[in-house]
């Protein structure tokens, strides 16, 4: 059944006319794809190469979809600058690696496109490749066959060097045994905690000292500039919202659309599958005539239909149990199939059907006539496609009003509120970092709210897209400059942060002291205990050990390695107490035959990650190498010139 498949590159509009597909889908899709194949601008190129705003459009809308799979996040935050920058910078990237693996030679053989289409989970029915579920998955995702296995074939084709780079890469044996020895390494030593807060009552700060550090840390105790704004926001979701049609109106809308209203005739086939060659020998197609003479003769005799799929056809899919089968309808077959099922009633089994890439024998075992959903069953989907219909509309011509009337009233957003019966809002102080929602934290908004046209000239901004279906304008509600705060406000906090440093100061003091006196030979109690201080001992302890603080396990695991004599440092916590450690022992456990299968994974973890760097350091110079223009903003909906040359 590949072979149709690799034949039928049209019909897209007819396989998402089917039943529960909404009709805001439908139009998007239609939308989406008709925009594409009629705008040829660019966007960039690669070395050359172009990418049109359709391929990018086309590859975005992908792109999109999966990060909301990936990475369930809120409406607002897609469709962003940011995320448009990261699906071109993809485009450029493969091209870039598409490019130079072609140029070395590399090429995708059918025979390893078709394995690898053949192992991809979700296009089998019972664990084997099904051609009916790959075609009605692609009709989903509005691919075409041809995008979808161009697509395939160069994520192949990049996977092959990376490859080349990976599965080469070896260790040698000494590096695995002390890859394993460092881990499995252990230390002992003794540290010595002296508490910062233990100095802290003998510290009195003067109110001069205070006020000294007040005025030469002036800028440590200045406000934050704060903004707060009032904007309009102009939603296509709100507009919908304020939609209410008739039962006329919607009865018209249902009737001017009958097409998507309608389930289209549908069979359960089963079928037997035999391939051709591309550039097949007259030996080969005598040896195929000859094949489906047998078959022929075996069906004429009462053979079981699918002892004959299981003994002859390449793909057994459809050698199943009736409830198994999948439906199909005629927007997912070639014409040369679509015209055949027509023709044969249940129990029907067709005369071999050649294609371009071999010969299908047709079973037909259930079939559905076609159906119009009556009005009452669609109702609430034709309410929903009616209302987005008329919402896409009032919003284009509304999203124009809004550009016009806050430029030609720059000083207010009233004329424009009243004018469009948009709600002027208005946020909460926040700063340059974002507030306390996502709107106040949106770069974008950011970047309006804090620039010289809002804040000094107290104009409106230029309209922003939040996203495809939101836009935003925004002025200046209040403004809060950065400003040193008051002495007597902060002294309290001065005085407190002077005493941290005095106490912290103090236990390092101590701390050095015990070790100069570590260094004459005294006994680390004795020196300890003259402070009141003991040391705590830990011995045999790994890396990755828990009931340790990770600042003394990390510094323990710095220290040089004990040469006779315990190796001393000291050094100071984030809580501000002081810490002496003394190393006494490294012990290092050498691989043994018992840890031949540790070996095995260390073998094959740094292989893996020594290769990918090389991988990397590959990629980073093509991309770096690669002569990359761009013209056309992302933002853009107009044809550009900006040239960025890279």
């Amino acid at each position: 059944m590949l072979q149709f498949i690799r034949e039928k590159f049209q019909g897209w509009i007819a396989s998402i006319i089917v039943a529960g597909v909404c009709i805001p889908f439908i139009l998007w899709g239609v939308k989406s794809y008709l925009y594409g194949q009629s705008n040829e601008a660019l966007v960039a190129t690669v070395n050359g190469d172009k990418i049109t705003q359709h391929d990018f459009l086309f590859f975005y809308n992908q792109y999109k979809q999966q990060q909301r799979i990936n990475q369930p996040i809120s409406g607002m935050a897609l469709n962003t600058t940011a995320l448009k920058e990261a699906a071109l910078q993809s485009m450029i990237s493969d091209a870039t690696l598409i490019q130079n693996a072609t140029h070395d030679g590399f090429v995708v053989a059918p025979e390893l496109t078709d394995a690898t289409l053949a192992k991809i989970p979700i296009f089998q029915i019972n664990g084997v490749f099904s051609s009916i579920r790959f075609e009605e998955l692609l009709s989903r995702m509005l691919y075409t066959p041809e995008t979808f296995f161009q697509q395939l074939n160069d994520k192949i084709l990049i996977n092959q060097v990376r490859s080349g780079f990976v599965d080469t890469t070896f260790v040698l044996p000494n590096e695995i045994n002390r890859s394993i020895a460092l881990v499995n390494q252990s230390r002992s030593f003794d540290y010595l905690i002296i508490p910062k807060n233990r100095f802290l009552s003998n510290v009195i700060v003067s109110n001069q000292a205070v006020q000294d550090y007040y005025t030469q840390h002036s800028d440590a105790f200045k406000t934050t500039e704060k903004v707060s704004i009032d904007y309009l926001r102009l939603s296509l979701n709100d507009l919908v919202q304020s939609i209410h049609p008739t039962l006329s109106q919607l009865k018209d809308f249902y009737q001017s659309n009958i097409a998507a209203y309608t389930i289209p005739r549908q069979w359960q086939i089963q079928y037997i599958n035999l391939p051709l060659p591309t550039q097949e020998t007259q030996k080969q197609l005598d040896a195929e005539n000859q094949l489906i003479n047998t078959i022929t003769q075996q069906i004429k005799s009462g053979t079981d239909f699918i002892k004959l799929i299981q003994q002859y056809s390449d793909d057994k899919s459809t050698a199943v149990d009736v409830k198994q089968l999948a439906w199909i309808n005629a927007g997912q077959v070639t014409d040369v199939i679509r015209d055949a099922l027509m023709k044969m009633k249940i129990g029907d089994i067709s005369v071999p059907i050649r294609t371009s890439q071999g010969y299908q024998i047709l079973k037909v075992i259930n079939v559905k006539p076609e159906k119009i959903l009556s009005f009452d069953q669609v109702k609430d989907k034709i309410t929903q496609a009616y209302c987005q219909q008329k919402a896409e509309q009032l919003f284009a011509n509304l999203n124009d009003k809004l550009a016009n009337l806050t430029y030609e009233t720059p000083n207010s957003l009233t004329p424009t509120a009243t004018a469009l019966n948009l709600k002027i809002q208005t946020t909460n102080l926040f700063t340059r970092q974002g507030g306390d929602d996502a709107f106040t934290k949106d770069p974008r908004i950011l970047q309006a709210a804090f620039s010289d046209d809002v804040i000094i000239q107290h104009n409106n901004s230029a309209p922003i897209n939040l996203d495809e279906n939101t836009v935003v304008v925004l002025r200046l509600h209040q403004y809060e400059p950065a400003q040193i705060k008051p002495f007597d406000q902060v002294k309290a906090d001065i005085a407190k942060q002077l005493q941290d440093q005095a106490a912290k100061a103090q236990a390092e003091s101590v701390g050095q002291k015990i070790l100069a006196v570590l260094k004459t030979g005294v006994p680390p109690k004795v020196a300890a205990s003259s402070f009141l201080l003991s040391w705590q001992s830990k011995q045999n302890v790994k890396s990755k050990d828990k009931t340790l603080f990770p600042e003394i396990l990390m510094a323990a695991f710095q220290m040089q390695r004990p040469n006779k004599v315990p190796t001393q440092r000291g050094i100071s916590l984030a809580s501000g107490d002081y810490v002496l450690i003394r190393l006494t022992q490294v012990q290092i456990t050498l691989p043994t035959m018992m840890d031949r299968l540790k070996q095995q994974a260390f073998s094959e973890s740094m292989s893996d990650g020594y290769g990918n760097l090389d991988y990397s350091f590959y990629t980073q110079g093509l991309f770096k190498k690669a002569k990359v223009k761009r013209y056309l903003s992302l933002d853009s909906t107009q044809t550009g010139s900006v040239n960025d040359d890279t």
